[in-house]
């Protein structure tokens, strides 16, 4: 094959260079017999074809044409012709100025070669040079796109002298809401999407800009197509020429619209805090941890009984505020705001500047994580304070006005079908004894009359059934064969299912009620069509109190008849209690005035001396309002409703108090307004904080530690779902955390507007401190496994040490023969900076070599938490068998591999995984290293399957036993003579820790086949 010189301008072939010089020879030959054989220039023909081909051709065939031109001019022009003879002095001397006519030809052609290949090296290099600083420049570009696009801001450029947009970036067109191809970038198209307002002002600033050649920052609002309105910072940069004037102007524009928004957003917050701190409504103020109060809002000095003048002067400290005993509780907080900046509220005291207390609620937080001043809320607990007080006096009179009304309550529980609650009333109605009678559905029901017991049962069936209200009215018998007369009343509770779970109650004993009913239809027996036909009580009267006329309806409400009425005997003066007549003599004084009362409410006498509650209004008569009529309504129904929810509440208060479980309420914006855990507490004389008119996040806390929870929870609070077994952890008043499990369902009213939640809740503590023990012996257990796992891979990676050994000394050993070399060539003369170049790179690729086996050996055995990342598997087998070739190769084992191409990522940690590979394939090697001397063949493979990527290890060693097959994976069963027998149950675990399976075969005809499955990683099953 023909070779180029490189030192030849033009590079050729060697046999077409010589090819000149023997065409250029004959040439000259040709010449010199034709047209300068009687001439005395013989020689120049010659001349010109050495001088030709060292031009052309190069030193070596240039020498050829001197030795040919020599040879023809001895043998064709010097005498005599056409015989060798010898050179004459004259002719030696010319022909040898000829040859130095050559040479300094070939000498001035070499120089010329020299300058164009240092050219063209140069021209290589500028090239390379330029190709590079492309595509630097087009990287930069690259990434100054992708940072427009990340900082949402573009760049531009306008040339001044021509009036036009030089530059425009991508970005800058999507700010402005343009097509770049279809927009032209021009200032115009621009200036359009300038909102209205801001036109003129941006304007005018550009010319300013302009005319003064200064730099320009500006601010203002683009209005896009669809009324999308952004906010905008631009700035620019005037571009000035030698002489100072303006030829471009550079800038950029950044969209702003988020920032804006973030910012109204803060300002509308701030704004709203300052309204709350303004208001009063709830004191608040800003202290150091040292104790000093710093800033205050009016509504905290008013609840000290502090001035300004006080706070300016810095005598106020909230610490010389506190009664003793509560400073053991401040120590608490402040610990809390050290630790978590934030102290979830409680209840103290403070010192009034007159000496008195004033019972608070209060909460902090610090400013910063780490600072010393933060944010006090203090809420006046006066009032509640008074309020509870005032509830525990009601709640007695409650109590004593359930005997005195004889109503007993009471519980049972659907889906247990037992007696959860009732009270002694209930026992005495049913002349039961609670120290005896167990509070059985069978034992009240057998007190119930005989004639009403299956009208009673078949109520309480419909009930049960289909989950309504009910209201009955039966009979008793006791024992001694008193006839009692009952009035019952059933209330359900759903759970979120609407499944019955529980029914309240409760039985009144109105056999006094129903004896005087009975009385009462007797004596009006006369009147009863009369009082059928009437809806509301009418009345004339004059000012003496004289009733002139009335009608049945009326009469009816006294239990007066006609007779009474026209007799006279009636007198609205003589029917009216004396604790109202001071009202009765303001109405006649307003009718005289007026001519009118507003309907107020009173009694009046009965007949039979009782009293009716009525509603009742009046106006006069005429000019004289001497006389008038009046309506009166019976409010007595209304009386007893009213009293009936009373014991209602006081029914479902009792059961509230004495059920294992609390009831609670929220009001829509998922505030407590009722929880009966508290209420139950402070009955007891346990401490506690309130939580009515906060929301269970604000004083949970596990907030921070678990938001998917927390917002899984407030979107379905969000979306009014009904939820159940909600837990979360909060702390009592004694620093206590408990662990409380709730469910509820929304409320809606009658419109159908959404009125809040309400729901039962659990105290779980005892339960969650088990499973949180379960949890932490499973960490123990695999903190152990991850040890022992760590153990086995140091063990392991020991018996490779000749192996490893042998694989970081072939890089290093070749890395030093290429340093050697690179010293040769770096000692000649000139240096080959070249070599030296390519053993450098040599040296580097060595020594990057050698750090990948060094890091592969310290990745199996470093210590690391177990990572679950997407682990490229036909990678981390070729770095487990690099790492077992020598102890392979000492053994006599030849391993071969079959990896699938394109297998899915697995999803685990690369470490652990790797540990399988190399027990497998050590195990594999030392089962043949026993086997005799018969072929050693390992062979690793990896496909996909349908449950994920598999490995397989086959060796041809020693068959697997039965009962080898069936414990080999069991700890401590090992086959080896010196095995410990943790090595495959510690890959099990590890497979089976990674949703894996890993599992043992036979190998046909001889060994044994280990292999495991892993799922794919997510990612890459999408």
């Amino acid at each position: 094959m023909a070779h180029r010189d490189p030192s030849s301008p033009t590079p050729m072939p060697t046999i077409l260079r010589y090819g000149i010089a023997i065409l250029s020879v004959a040439i000259a030959n040709g010449l010199a017999f034709l047209v300068l054989r009687h001439f005395e220039a013989i020689l120049t023909p010659f001349l010109f074809a050495v001088a030709v081909t060292v031009w052309y051709a190069g030193t070596g065939p240039s020498v050829l044409a001197i030795v040919l031109s020599v040879i023809s001019l001895n043998y064709f022009f010097l005498r005599p012709s056409f015989s060798f003879s010898p050179i004459s002095s004259a002719d030696l001397v010319y022909l040898t100025f000829c040859i130095f006519c050559a040479l300094g030809v070939g000498w001035v052609s070499a120089v010329r070669r020299h300058a164009e290949q240092e050219l063209r090296q140069a021209r290589d290099e500028l090239e390379a040079k330029v190709v590079e600083r492309t595509a630097d420049l087009q990287r930069s570009e690259g990434y100054l796109a992708e940072t427009q696009k990340l900082t949402h801001t573009g760049s531009w450029a306008w040339d001044a002298r021509s009036q036009r947009v030089l530059y425009c970036s991508e970005e800058m067109f999507r700010i402005y809401g343009l097509d770049p191809q279809v927009d032209l970038p021009t200032r115009k198209n621009f200036r359009q999407r300038v909102h209205p307002e801001d036109r003129n002002r941006t304007d005018a600033r550009f010319a300013r800009v302009v005319n003064e050649k200064v730099d320009s920052f500006d601010e203002y609002r683009v209005l896009l197509p669809d009324g999308t309105v952004k906010h905008v910072i631009s700035s620019g940069h005037p571009i000035l020429d030698g002489n100072g004037e303006l030829i471009a102007f550079i800038g950029t524009a950044t969209d702003v619209t988020e920032r804006k928004r973030a910012e109204e957003a803060l300002q509308e917050r701030e704004a709203k805090i300052r309204r709350l701190v303004d208001s009063n409504i709830i004191g608040i103020f800003i202290t150091g941890l040292e104790g000093r109060v710093l800033e205050a809002n009016d509504a905290f000095l008013h609840l000290v009984g502090q001035e300004r003048d006080d706070l300016v002067s810095g005598r106020i400290r909230w610490t010389d505020l506190t009664p003793p005993e509560w400073r053991e509780r401040d120590k608490r907080a402040l610990a809390e705001l050290n630790s978590k900046t934030i102290a979830q509220p409680y209840e103290k005291e403070f010192f009034r500047k007159d000496g008195r207390r004033v019972p608070v609620l209060i909460g902090g937080a610090l400013f910063e994580e780490g600072g010393n001043e933060g944010v006090a809320f203090v809420l006046d607990l006066t009032e509640r304070k008074r309020a509870e007080q005032a509830l525990v006096r009601s709640e007695a009179y409650l109590a004593e006005t359930q005997k005195l009304t004889h109503t007993g309550t009471w519980a049972w529980d659907a889906r247990s079908q037992t007696v959860l609650f009732c009270s002694e009333e209930m026992f005495r109605i049913y002349g039961l004894d609670p120290q005896v009678d167990l509070p059985t559905r069978r034992n009240f029901r057998q007190r119930v009359h005989p004639e009403d017991r299956n009208r009673v049962d078949e109520r309480q069936a419909r009930v049960v059934n289909e989950k309504v209200d009910s209201f009955d009215e039966f009979r008793i018998v006791l024992p001694d064969g008193t006839v009692k007369h009952v009035s019952s009343t059933w209330h359900t509770f759903l759970d979120g299912n609407g499944e019955l779970i529980e029914l309240i109650g409760t039985a009144t004993d109105i056999t006094v009620r129903k004896c005087a009913e009975e009385a009462l239809r007797e004596s009006e027996a006369k009147i009863r069509r009369l009082v059928d036909s009437n809806i509301i009580g009418i009345f004339i009267w004059d000012l003496e109190g004289r009733i002139l006329e009335a009608n049945d309806a009326f009469l009816r409400m006294g239990g007066y008849d006609r007779e009474d009425l026209i007799s006279g005997r009636l007198n609205r003066t003589d029917l009216t209690p004396p604790e109202w007549r001071e009202r009765d003599a303001r109405t006649d004084a307003e009718l005289k005035m007026i001519g009118a009362v507003q309907p107020f409410e009173k009694e009046y006498f009965r007949k039979d001396g009782g009293r009716v509650p009525v509603l009742i209004g009046l106006a006069a008569f005429g000019e004289e309002r001497d006389q008038g009529v009046a309506f009166v309504l019976d409010l007595t129904e209304l009386k007893r409703a009213e009293e009936a929810s009373r014991e209602s509440e006081a029914k479902f208060r009792d059961y509230a108090e004495s059920a294992s479980d609390w009831y609670w309420e929220t009001d829509p914006d998922h505030k407590f307004t009722r929880l009966t855990e508290d209420e139950r507490r402070l009955a007891r004389g346990l401490a506690t904080v309130s939580r009515i008119g906060v929301a269970r996040w604000e004083f949970a806390t596990d907030v921070q530690s678990e938001p998917e929870k927390w917002e899984l929870h407030r979107s379905m609070l969000k979306a009014r779902q009904p939820f159940r077994d909600f837990v979360y952890r909060a702390t009592h008043s004694d620093g206590t955390v408990v662990y409380n499990k709730i469910s509820g369902k929304p409320v809606f009213d009658a419109k159908g507007e959404f009125r809040g939640y309400r729901g039962t809740g659990t105290d779980v503590t005892a339960l969650w401190m088990a499973e949180e023990e379960a949890r932490e012996n499973e960490q123990r257990y695999r903190k152990a496994e991850l040890e022992l796992a760590h153990a086995n891979r140091v063990a392991t990676m020991g018996q490779l040490t000749a192996s490893i050994t042998h694989e970081v000394n072939q890089p290093i050993t070749a890395a030093v023969t290429y340093a050697l070399a690179a010293r040769r060539f770096l000692s000649a003369e000139p240096p080959n900076f070249r070599e030296v170049d390519d053993a450098l790179s040599l040296i580097v690729k060595e020594g990057n070599r050698a750090g990948e086996v060094v890091g592969r050996v310290r990745a199996l055995i470093k210590k690391a938490p177990v990572r679950k990342d997407a682990v490229e598997i036909n990678d981390a087998l070729l770095e487990v068998i690099a790492l077992t070739r020598r102890e392979a190769a000492n053994n006599s084992v030849s391993v071969r591999t079959q990896l699938a191409e394109g297998l899915p990522r697995v999803q685990g940690d690369r470490v652990q995984l790797q540990q399988v590979l190399l027990n497998l394939i050590i195990n594999a090697i030392e089962a043949m290293r026993d086997s005799g001397e018969g072929e050693r063949e390992l062979l690793v493979s990896s496909y996909n399957g349908p449950d994920g990527v598999s490995v397989e290890v086959r060796d041809s060693g020693p068959d697997f036993a039965a009962a080898d097959l069936d414990r080999v994976f069991e700890a401590f069963y090992s086959t080896k003579p010196n095995g410990v027998g943790l090595g495959l149950s510690i890959c099990r675990s590890i497979v089976e820790a990674h949703n894996g399976r890993l599992w043992a075969s036979p190998n046909v005809p001889r060994g044994a086949i280990f292999g495991f499955i892993t799922p794919a990683h997510p990612a890459a099953a999408s």
